[in-house]
């Protein structure tokens, strides 16, 4: 049975008994919704408003770009509600920022394996909350910055790390779900911060890294599972530690969920920090994708000039990747992130086609959808459409059998 996923109020609960030297919780969490359980953010809404790339320099340039609040702690200046999709280019980058701010239930996206999403660069008091980012080289990158807290967001299919944070302090991450990257979640130099009920998984490399010069910082109630290269069963990627003194737990009683737990009494980290997970937990998801939407058969001239498409449609709390053959070839696999499915089947010629799409988890859970096109001749008409239909049946079953016993000797 799948883990039922976290509720970050609890994460917020444990963190408040830290010890007040390690981070102010109140200015940590101040105008953060966080509750539920962690699932990934929906692709961006209809009602998101289309915007060009935001480059703040100082605290001057909320003011002058016209961004609701005041910089302070009850009116932080406020970037929400919007679609920021461009080629190359990084989408958000605050800069030298000394005023509280908040980004907010945006959708990110970058081209380009060495463009950024976010880039929040000597600044403090910053929330980013809520937010869809895919593409680029990094999701997020947090670089010499202090009080910058990154809650309930999705971050999928970058080309480098999900979240970094470079030579900062008291940065917490809190209740994103990272997958689909280089890395997942990677310290650099920083110390006093948090990582806390996140799910990290499918990173290439690691899941949550603590990489040299970190130091007293907290990582648990984190799902951390089926890292390293496809296929890969070296549970060894889930994390790395070659920091001091960063612990992974609560100091009471609760760790991090990890996938290749071997019920031990501790969860050894890889790396030179000698680090353990004390209060260890297995994490494993044996649920398959469930369909949401599914294609239907389609017939049509090859006359017809009209653009067709097959759509589908399918939900995981752990969704990875989908994949899409046209008679047993691979014509297309990306990234899954809940989005609508489309392939266009029009202009084709003559034949009958046979269409498998195949929707996987992270863990290698599949569904899978098979659909027929079939195309005739002009000159039957509607006749012939019904014809060839009808009289490609027992051809078409038995195209699918044999897919279907190809796919089960793999």
């Amino acid at each position: 049975m799948r883990i039922r996923e976290i509720s970050t109020v609890c994460a917020i609960m444990m963190l408040a008994t830290f010890p007040l030297s390690a981070f102010n919780t109140v200015e940590v969490y101040h105008d953060v919704s966080i509750d539920g359980e962690i699932e990934p953010s929906h692709a961006p809404s209809t009602s998101f408003i289309t915007h060009g790339p935001i480059i703040i320099q100082d605290d001057l340039d909320f003011e002058s770009q016209r961004w609701e609040g005041n910089g302070s702690y009850v009116n932080p200046y406020m970037i929400e509600n919007l679609n920021i999709t461009v080629d190359s280019q990084i989408c958000i980058m605050i800069h030298n920022v000394t005023a509280h701010f908040v980004i907010r239930n945006s959708y990110l996206s970058t081209t380009g394996e060495l463009a950024d999403n976010l880039l929040i660069l000597n600044s403090r008091n910053g929330i980013v909350d809520n937010c869809s980012i895919t593409g680029g080289s990094r999701g997020i990158e947090i670089r010499a910055s202090t009080e910058i807290t990154v809650a309930n967001c999705t971050i999928y299919g970058t080309s480098s790390m999900g979240i970094t944070v470079y030579l900062s302090d008291r940065c917490h991450i809190i209740s994103n779900a990272i997958y689909g990257t280089y890395t997942g979640i990677i310290f650099h130099n920083s110390v006093n911060g948090a990582v806390i009920g996140n799910k990290v998984y499918r990173a290439e490399t690691q899941g949550i890294s603590m990489y040299f010069g970190t130091s007293d910082n907290r990582i648990f109630y984190n799902l951390i599972g089926w890292n390293g290269p496809d296929d890969s069963i070296d549970f060894s990627y889930n994390a790395a530690d070659n920091g001091q003194n960063n612990v992974w737990d609560d100091n009471v009683s609760l760790g991090n969920f990890w996938w290749g737990y071997d019920g031990g009494d501790n969860y050894l980290i890889n790396g030179m920090g000698g680090a353990s997970d004390r209060f260890p937990h297995y994490f494993n998801d044996t649920e398959s994708p469930v369909f949401v939407r599914r294609a239907d058969d389609l017939s049509y001239e090859d006359s017809d000039e009209r653009n067709y498409q097959v759509q589908w449609e399918a939900f995981d709390s752990n969704p990875y990747r989908y994949e899409i053959e046209v008679d047993g070839i691979l014509v297309e696999s990306e990234i899954w992130h809940w989005q609508t499915v489309s392939l266009d089947v029009g202009g084709l010629k003559e034949g009958v086609y046979n269409y498998t799409i195949d929707f996987v988890d992270g863990s290698g859970n599949l569904i899978t959808d098979f659909v027929i096109v079939y195309v005739v001749h002009y000159i039957l008409g509607n006749i012939g459409t019904t014809l060839v239909a009808s009289s490609s049946i027992i051809a078409v079953f038995v195209v699918l059998v044999a897919l279907i016993l190809v796919r089960k000797l793999r």
